[in-house]
C-alpha cells in the first residue's frame, strides 16, 4: 500500500546564544511531543558549530523563546530546521567576525569564544525559504498468517519505504517510523471505539478495555529511509501511520482470498468474511 502526505514548513524564529566558556543554547518557542525535537536542534546546531549534539543546550516550549508554529502535520522539523540553521549560521559568522577567528568551528572553538571577554553573542534568525519541502510518498509491504479456523491474524513482517527529504537524525528519524507503524497495526487489528447505541457513551473509555498492540504483537519492521537532502528537511509524522493498516488488510485479503470489509480486522470479521459465522453489525 502506498500514500502520501503534505506536511511542509512554516515561519519559526529562534535564538542562539554563544557564552565566553564556549557552552551554547539555542531556544525555540516549538514544543517536543516525544518526537525529539531537542534533539534535531541539538544536531543540526552541532553540525555547524563544529562541536557534538549533548554540547548543545536546545531550549523549547517556552513562550518568552522566539515564537514558532504549532507541532502537529509533520510541519515541526520543516518549520524549525531552517530557523535553527539559519540562527545558527549567522551566529557562527558574528563570533568569526567579532573575535577575529577565521575558522571559530571545532578545534578553533573554545579559543574563539575566550576573546569574547566577559559578554556572550546573542542572535536570531528564521526560517527561510528553500531548506524544507512538502510531500512525503512512501510504500508498505505486509506478511501476515491467518488461522482460518479461529480468524487470529499474526502478522510476521512490515516493510517501510519511506521519503523524509534530508534527514537530519537518522536514529530519531527510524523511531518515529516504527512508532509510526505500530500505531497504524493499531488501527487495523486492534482499535475500536465501542459506543451504546442508545447512550451514545464510549463503552471501553480505557486502556483496560480499549485494545493496543502491546509489545508482543510488534513483528519486525525492516525500514528504509530515502534520503534526499536536494529536497531539504521533510515531515515524517503522520506519513508513515497512512499506509499501514491498508498492507495489513491487503495481506489478509491475500490469504484468505476474501476482503474483510472494516477496521480492526478481528477474528470475528475474518470469520464472518470466510463464511464461518454470522456477520459482524459495527
Amino acid at each position: 500500500a502506498s500514500a502520501t502526505w503534505g506536511g511542509g514548513g512554516r515561519g519559526t524564529q529562534a535564538e542562539a546564544q554563544i557564552n565566553p566558556d564556549g557552552s551554547v543554547e539555542v531556544r525555540c518557542g516549538t514544543q517536543d511531543l516525544g518526537t525529539g525535537t531537542k534533539t534535531l536542534i541539538a544536531v543540526i546546531a552541532a553540525e555547524i558549530f563544529g562541536l557534538k549534539p549533548d554540547q548543545i543546550q536546545a531550549k523549547v516550549g517556552d513562550t518568552n523563546f522566539p515564537p514558532s508554529g504549532g507541532s502537529g502535520g509533520s510541519t515541526t522539523a520543516p518549520s524549525v530546521s531552517p530557523a535553527i540553521y539559519d540562527t545558527c549560521t549567522k551566529a557562527l559568522e558574528q563570533l568569526q567576525q567579532q573575535t577575529g577567528v577565521p575558522d571559530a568551528k571545532g578545534a578553533n572553538w573554545l579559543a574563539a569564544c575566550k576573546k569574547l571577554g566577559m559578554n556572550p553573542i546573542t542572535v536570531q534568525g528564521r526560517w527561510q525559504q528553500g531548506l524544507s519541502s512538502s510531500g512525503a510518498a512512501g510504500v508498505q509491504f505486509a506478511e501476515v498468517e491467518v488461522d482460518t479456523d479461529t480468524g487470529f491474524i499474526k502478522l510476521k513482517k512490515i516493510v517501510c519505504i519511506q521519503d523524509g527529504g534530508l534527514i537530519v537524525s537518522k536514529l530519531t528519524c527510524e523511531s518515529q517510523v516504527n512508532g509510526g507503524i505500530i500505531m497504524g497495526i493499531g488501527y487495523a487489528l486492534y482499535e475500536e471505539r465501542i459506543m451504546d447505541e442508545l447512550s451514545g457513551v464510549m463503552l471501553n473509555p480505557n486502556f483496560e478495555t480499549y485494545k493496543l498492540p502491546g509489545i508482543a504483537d510488534v513483528p519486525e519492521i525492516d525500514i528504509v529511509l530515502l534520503d534526499m537532502p536536494e529536497r531539504g528537511v521533510i515531515g515524517i509524522g503522520e506519513p508513515v501511520t497512512i499506509p499501514t493498516a491498508s498492507a495489513i488488510a491487503n495481506a489478509v485479503a491475500n490469504a484468505i482470498g476474501v476482503r474483510v470489509g472494516s477496521l480492526p480486522i478481528t477474528p470475528q470479521k475474518v470469520l464472518a468474511a470466510l463464511g464461518k459465522t454470522k456477520p459482524v453489525t459495527a
